[in-house]
């Protein structure tokens, strides 16, 4: 339904391999959870997505 409503679909919750490849037969368009990463704190992100080489932000638009 969000599809034909031009929406993207988030699933969230998602823990395990079998979990993402089942929401990527559904299309679905993005998915977030334990599979990908555990809490943490807003510093210890902001440091990761700095030193990971596949993201590229402004580091003056991340405010900690």
């Amino acid at each position: 339904m969000a599809h034909a409503l031009e929406l993207k679909v988030v699933a969230e919750g998602v823990e395990t391999k079998a979990q993402l490849d089942f929401l990527k037969g559904l299309d679905c368009d993005y998915a977030q959870g334990y599979y990908f990463a555990r809490p943490d704190t807003k510093e210890n992100i902001i440091q990761w997505l700095l030193e990971e080489k596949k993201y590229s932000f402004n580091k003056d638009r991340l405010r900690e």
